[in-house]
């Protein structure tokens, strides 16, 4: 029975992994450079900075009017305001041609600029969405079930081999290659695995929020639901630092990180508890009067909520800082490196002359490695 139930996980974790793992070291490598998004783009992009730091709230109507007359044609519906001080303000611009990334001084509203990073922003939209297609998040979401079954069953193989807990992360470099090879994909899945599943878990949660949301829900009961909110439809009035100020004020201590200019109106605050550096905090305003219509404070969410909010920062490693960040980046080509090893394994069974009866020598790959490395009657 237990020889059964390990020949399956075998065949699963083989075939599984085989077949999409060029989607796992896609999915790994684009990962690893949405951790670092912000901090390759403030390091590429020009530095433009303020000659003082001061509130931006008072210069971000000075931006939106500069930043009108330069595209008069266009539709500014998001602005980013300064993490930190003297730093640009961020707008999102859409254009006829095409989305606009512009900054404005956070001092005196002057257009210092446009700036993207294409090949970044490919990544971010492959990751999510595989380019946007119309199914292309559910598609990211299967890539995510696929990689939690793949590093499940890794897990169970390597504990139904009675394994040696000396042996995690063991490899010895200057042995033979193929067993160089197999300690390779063995240490890297071990030490990697249960960061994997974390990893994949959360990306599934992100592709059918739905589905998770609903399951929490059910266990931990249901937040009360929001009041909807029906509004005609109304021009964004200006100044826009209308809702700025009555978003700020509306969560005391509170810090807006960013306005959505539509109808209606919602900003983005930021407040020290917070897990996410943009804020999790959500003031929704009338677009014709600024006046607040509803206040989603973090602090107030059910446990339920709040479990549901997690998804997305945890994946991404919003929180913890850069130790966290460079844990998540290393995550993210350990894929790569199971892939490549994996294939490895398999091709030199598969490749390999049947072996002559005779009395094993010393330079004989050991029994351990001669059991994984062997596919059986899989292939």
């Amino acid at each position: 029975m237990k020889s059964r139930l390990r020949k399956a996980f075998k065949g699963l974790h083989i075939f599984v992994g085989l077949g999409f793992g060029l989607f796992f070291c896609m999915m790994g490598l684009t990962g690893s450079a949405i951790v670092f998004r912000y901090q390759i783009e403030d390091a590429l992009r020009p530095q433009w900075r303020a000659t003082a730091p001061v509130p931006a709230i008072p210069a971000v109507d000075a931006a939106l009017a500069n930043a009108a007359r330069r595209w008069p044609d266009a539709e500014i519906s998001r602005v980013s305001f300064p993490v930190h001080g003297g730093d640009p303000f961020r707008l999102l611009i859409r254009a006829e041609k095409g989305t606009v990334h512009a900054y404005c001084d956070s001092r005196t509203g002057e257009v210092l600029g446009t700036f993207d990073i294409p090949w970044l922003d490919g990544a971010v939209d492959l990751h999510h969405s595989l380019l946007k297609l119309p199914s292309g998040k559910q598609i990211v979401g299967v890539f995510g079930i696929a990689l939690f079954l793949v590093s499940l069953s890794g897990i169970f193989i390597w504990l139904m081999r009675r394994p040696s807990w000396n042996d995690i992360g063991r490899v010895g470099w200057g042995g033979p290659w193929k067993r160089v090879n197999f300690e390779l994909h063995r240490s890297t899945g071990i030490l990697m695995n249960a960061l994997l599943l974390f990893i994949s878990f959360t990306g599934m949660w992100m592709a059918y929020p739905n589905t998770f949301r609903s399951a929490v829900e059910t266990l931990l009961g249901a937040p009360p639901k929001a009041p909807k909110i029906k509004l005609k439809d109304a021009e964004i009035v200006r100044p826009v630092s209308i809702y700025a100020e009555a978003a700020a004020q509306s969560i005391p201590g509170g810090v807006v990180r960013e306005l959505r200019l539509q109808s209606p109106v919602s900003a983005t605050v930021w407040l020290p508890t917070d897990l996410r550096p943009g804020g999790n905090n959500q003031v929704t305003l009338d677009p014709a009067s600024g006046k607040v219509l509803s206040v989603d404070e973090a602090l107030k969410w059910p446990i339920s909520k709040v479990i549901v909010q997690a998804a997305k920062p945890l994946h991404y490693a919003e929180w913890g800082g850069l130790p966290l960040r460079i844990l998540w980046f290393l995550i993210g080509l350990s894929p790569t490196v199971l892939f490549v090893s994996g294939v490895l394994i398999v091709r030199n069974k598969a490749f390999a002359p049947k072996p002559k009866s005779r009395v094993p020598q010393s330079e004989d790959l050991p029994t351990e490695l001669a059991e994984a490395d062997a596919v059986d009657s899989l292939l």
